[in-house]
């Protein structure tokens, strides 16, 4: 057997009796692989969020006069109305929106008011162009006719050559189809996701014919690539704390509002022979209508080196992931919107001891992940929520991975999260403040694998900690609130965050709960009309720890970056 080898036996049976003893003696933490792929795959998951990312448009309607149709103007002369014909009408709801009117007794003003409320309706549901009108007529039959207008599109165009794609990818309604102002709004989340294209705009101009109108798309005049460099000490010291990262986004590479997104990422001190960080990732998004397909990659892998009992020992591994999916909204209003996506994918852990594989840490799984999302406006209050469900499938996985201590385990984890956030927006004595609330819960309906557990105390989750320790178990949850100053395009901002974790591995965690407090102050700095400097630099202290849990007092956290 080689030395190799066998420091890499002895260490596996140095490991186990650390295990075994950390029943008795709990310790905060796990081993350092599973920590570092969390962090990896934390960022790998960022990376693609940005990539998938679309900012919110919603067109409110105008302000109307609340209407009953129930209880219309008492006047006379009046006829009884007995049944309502609507001519050409296309809008399945408007009966049932008129039939209150039946049985009424209806004047002049109840007419206007019927006209008023239906036409209002039509706006609320997105139809600007469409109208209803109520032609001459004789009640005294009382049969009410009315006459509808849909408002079609006669033409989708751009307002100039240049344009970076082909609308329609954004926009399935074309020439023919009813104008709704929900399909321009998704349209322009969808041409305004790419970066360069944040100031696009539809304009809607009369058609050729009465009753048609063109959609004309005014795109964005900024450049269609933007890059970034950035730098932060956010890494675990065992395998470099400082790092620093790269991006390149490329807008509508092949001309159908497509996105091509590419990032890199590594520790600064890339000499070192002892440890390292490195990780890559790609992705890229297409959108047809109100749906978007993605596919992404990314690998990682990292290295540290520990005292072994002769020489040192290097203690390494590298992780991958492909994913195929597609996300929607299923709905839309003027103040809502309801998603979902879905997902499959396959993941790769291996990791090593020098050159020797461990070989019950190797997983190489196939799983999927369905979700909704929704997303409700309260005037300027943002509220979020969010549902999903995770499933890894070991009849279509090579390696679906060992649980230690658990020799029933079959490959196949389920784990269900849920998110809930606040955003609220407000003034006091003409300054700018911000109050958000986010809170994130996961629960693993079998036992999971430590990649797959979720963590508290570090950026992501519990701020005041210095990330080099956390907590780490099958179930948890966290909560974080945080007040923002804006100051010249600046923010001060202070939090408190509060987590826990719990499940059969936390018996061996020298404690369940954490909370923080962190103050800081991040913003964005133009440096010329293509490039700007966004930072962002915190001190966090814990407020509630576990007393073997060792962290920096105070906790700082540090990043800047260039955008180009």
């Amino acid at each position: 057997m080689s030395s190799a080898v066998l420091r890499a036996a002895v260490l596996c049976a140095g490991t186990a009796s650390s295990f075994a003893l950390a029943q008795v003696a709990p310790a905060p933490v796990s081993g350092p692989g599973p920590e570092v792929q969390r962090l990896q795959e934390k960022q790998a998951d960022q990376a693609r969020d940005r990539a998938n990312a679309r900012p919110d448009v919603f067109t409110p309607p105008a302000p109307t006069q609340a209407i009953s149709l129930s209880a219309l103007p008492k006047e006379t002369p009046c006829f009884p109305i007995q049944g309502i014909v609507l001519e050409d009408n296309v809008f399945n709801w408007l009966p049932y929106l008129l039939q209150p009117v039946n049985g009424q007794c209806v004047g002049k003003q109840g007419l206007e008011a019927i006209e008023l409320q239906i036409n209002n309706a039509l706006i609320e549901h997105g139809y600007v162009t469409s109208r209803v009108l109520i032609p001459q007529q004789n009640l005294a039959a009382g049969t009410l006719r009315l006459k509808v207008l849909p408002g079609r599109i006669s033409a989708v165009r751009n307002a100039s050559d240049d344009n970076i794609g082909w609308a329609r990818m954004a926009l399935l309604a074309g020439p023919g189809d009813l104008l709704n102002q929900r399909d321009l709004d998704q349209a322009l989340e969808t041409v305004r996701r790419l970066p360069g294209q944040s100031e696009a705009s539809f304009d809607i101009v009369p058609g050729a014919q009465v009753g048609e109108s063109d959609i004309v798309l005014k795109p964005g005049t900024e450049k269609r690539w933007h890059a970034t460099l950035s730098a932060d000490n956010t890494g675990l010291k065992n395998t470099g704390k400082y790092q620093m990262s790269g991006s390149l986004v490329v807008d509508s590479p092949l001309h159908l509002y497509d996105q091509l997104a590419i990032s890199a990422s590594s520790n600064t001190d890339r000499g070192a022979a002892t440890q390292g960080t490195r990780s890559y990732s790609i992705n890229w998004s297409v959108p047809v209508g109100y749906a978007t397909v993605f596919v992404g990659a990314n690998r990682s892998r990292y290295r540290q080196t520990v005292a072994g009992f002769e020489d040192p020992i290097v203690y390494s591994g590298q992780s991958s992931e492909v994913n195929l999916g597609i996300s929607g909204v299923l709905h839309r209003d003027a103040t809502s919107r309801t998603g979902a996506q879905f997902k499959v994918f396959r993941k790769i852990n291996r990791n090593y001891l020098d050159d020797t594989e461990i070989e019950v840490q190797r997983r190489d799984v196939v799983g999927y992940e369905a979700s909704m999302s929704h997303r409700h406006y309260v005037g300027p209050v943002a509220l979020d929520g969010g549902i999903a469900w995770r499933e890894t499938l070991p009849d279509h996985s090579n390696v679906p991975g060992v649980v230690q201590g658990d020799p029933t385990y079959g490959g196949r984890s389920q784990i269900e999260t849920a998110n809930a956030s606040l955003y609220w927006p407000f003034k006091i004595a003409s300054q700018v403040f911000e109050f958000s609330s986010n809170w994130a819960i996961q629960h693993a309906r079998t036992r999971v694998l430590p990649s797959d557990y979720f963590t508290i105390g570090n950026r992501y989750t519990v701020r005041g900690f210095d990330g080099q320790l956390t907590l780490a178990a099958e179930d948890g949850w966290y909560w974080r609130n945080e007040l923002a100053w804006r100051v010249a395009g600046q923010a001060i901002y202070g939090g408190i965050d509060v987590g826990k974790v719990h499940g059969p591995s936390a018996e061996s965690l020298l404690g369940e709960q954490l909370v923080g407090a962190v103050i800081g102050v991040r913003g964005r700095v133009p440096s010329g009309r293509y490039a700007a400097v966004n930072y962002d630099l915190s001190f966090g202290w814990p407020l509630s720890k576990p007393a073997g849990l060792r962290t920096e007092r105070p906790a700082v956290m540090a990043q800047v970056g260039v955008e180009f």
